[in-house]
């Protein structure tokens, strides 16, 4: 059977409908199939009625989806929505997008998701209490073990910790939040088709403590924790590496995969190798969801501006990955 992809408009004021559209244009679609899922209002703008044209949407039918259509399932409003600004509307539609192809998912009518960027302000005046995708989907399937992934060609990257103020994260690396992101390391390498992965776990301080001088985590914790899971871990598991040279190391090949112990360490030499390219996936769902890696860029909504390459990619990994499962 052809893949069948969902892919969520994200926020209807935002770019999320923009880069998709061009993203599917361009792309050999004849062995998948798409069922876009947001507000059509977001749709209305006149430069992107040549890609509508080209793409030839049709409402969706579950009894009838063929590889190389694309489908759309209307959720929400279908004129009035506000554009390039945070609102309660566009929260709703954004969340509701998302619950709708979650469920569509779990009941076997679609294989993968693909999400566009939602706006964490929209949710928050929607009273939507998810400070992002992964934790939403992690909520939505009861999914409890779910880690954050960065896909680019050149270095895969997975976080230990997602979205906390970087005082907090000493105390939630322990062996549960560490752990989870180490094996879901190896299950993304694997799936990438990588056998036996290598991957290299980051420190937290400086020189990753150097002995104990900068801190005391590698050696109270992580270097534990990393000795405990080598002998059953399918692959080479290493560290804790001083971080401002590990990802240098592993673009130049020495390793397969990083964990990063914190956002930011592992977000910057993602945007840094891949700004426009790179991918975000969630790792411990029980389906397939990427993303592209930038936000709804606001600013820019409405101008034929917004590149479509990190959501081509998204949905290439997500093809990609669905083959690998």
């Amino acid at each position: 059977m052809a893949t069948r992809l969902a892919i969520t408009l994200g926020d209807p004021a935002g770019i999320g409908p923009e880069v998709t559209l061009k993203a599917l244009a361009q792309m050999d679609r004849s062995l998948f199939s798409v069922v876009l899922v947001g507000a059509s209002a977001s749709l209305a703008y006149p430069f992107l009625k040549k890609y509508l044209d080209l793409l030839s949407i049709q409402p969706y039918d579950p009894a009838d989806c063929q590889p190389g259509q694309v489908y759309f399932k209307e959720i929400g409003f279908t004129v009035g929505a506000k554009i390039g600004v945070a609102t309660a509307d566009n929260g709703r539609v954004a969340y509701e997008s998302i619950c709708w192809a979650t469920r569509a998912i779990q009941e076997g009518h679609l294989h993968a998701l693909v999400t566009a960027p939602i706006c964490k302000a929209s949710l928050m005046m929607a009273d939507i209490a998810y400070t992002g995708h992964t934790s939403m989907l992690s909520s939505l399937t009861g999914s409890q073990d779910v880690s954050m992934a960065f896909y680019t060609p050149g270095l895969k990257v997975v976080l230990a910790t997602i979205h906390i103020p970087l005082s907090q994260v000493p105390a939630q690396l322990d062996s549960s939040t560490l752990g989870r992101a180490i094996r879901h390391a190896g299950l993304f390498l694997r799936l990438l088709g990588v056998a036996s992965p290598k991957i290299a776990v980051a420190g937290l301080n400086p020189h990753a403590g150097e002995g104990g001088m900068f801190g005391g985590e590698e050696e109270q914790v992580i270097c534990p924790l990393i000795q405990s899971l080598e002998p059953d871990f399918e692959g080479d598991l290493s560290g804790p590496y001083p971080p401002d040279t590990l990802f240098y190391r592993a673009v130049q090949g020495e390793f397969d995969g990083v964990v990063a112990l914190y956002h930011d360490q592992g977000l910057i030499p993602v945007k840094l190798m891949g700004f426009d390219t790179a991918v975000n996936v969630s790792l411990g769902l029980p389906f397939v969801r990427t993303s592209p890696d930038h936000g709804t860029a606001f600013d820019i909504v409405g101008q034929d501006q917004a590149s479509a390459n990190s959501m081509t990619q998204a949905i290439v990994l997500a093809l990609r990955l669905v083959k690998g499962q």
